[in-house]
């Protein structure tokens, strides 16, 4: 049901055999940056089997996947749907790659075809991200990737210093679709 593949990367529910490939980036300060704080391998390592469990819970509320080139079969990073709310009809995106496989238009692959899917597959009308202010690099991705800034932050549980941007269901035919 989740197995995305787009044009560069394959992109897989997250099992026992990634391990490694998260406790490297929650653990990279230059990874976590923009994201949230540095964890400990110790921090890490827990989150990581968190993580695999809520990938599998029924009903889903946060999914975690690992993205790997296709051509060559290297994992690169992570993404994710998390806050995925039934009520609201929306979730979080989230995307983490190493830092060899930034600035190479894998994240404006990844996110499109992870809003597609979350349309498809889950109880959703709205995907949402949001990250920090001082990371301005962003807005170019999301823009490409069909995303619009949202005006008010607050409403989806984010303060001061963080922006969000979102898709909805009903423009994704036309802007998520034609960058997926």
């Amino acid at each position: 049901m989740f197995d995305i593949d787009t044009e560069r990367l394959d992109i897989r529910p997250l099992s026992e055999c990634d391990e490694t490939l998260f406790c490297e980036l929650f653990t990279d300060g230059d990874t976590m940056r923009y994201i949230g704080p540095q964890m400990s391998a110790e921090r890490a390592a827990r989150s990581f089997r968190k993580a695999v469990a809520l990938t599998r819970g029924h009903p889903a509320q946060r999914l975690f996947f690992t993205v790997a080139v296709r051509s060559v079969q290297r994992k690169i990073g992570l993404c994710s749907l998390q806050q995925i709310d039934p009520i609201r009809r929306r979730a979080e995106a989230g995307v983490a790659l190493k830092s060899f496989a930034r600035a190479q238009g894998f994240a404006r692959e990844i996110l499109p075809a992870l809003a597609t899917q979350a349309f498809t597959a889950l109880p959703v009308d709205e995907v949402w991200l949001q990250y920090s202010a001082q990371h301005s690099l962003a807005e170019r991705l999301f823009v490409a990737a069909g995303f619009s800034s949202c005006l008010d932050p607050a409403d989806y549980g984010e303060g001061p210093g963080k922006r969000v941007w979102s898709v909805h269901r009903s423009s994704s035919s036309q802007s998520v679709s034609a960058n997926g």
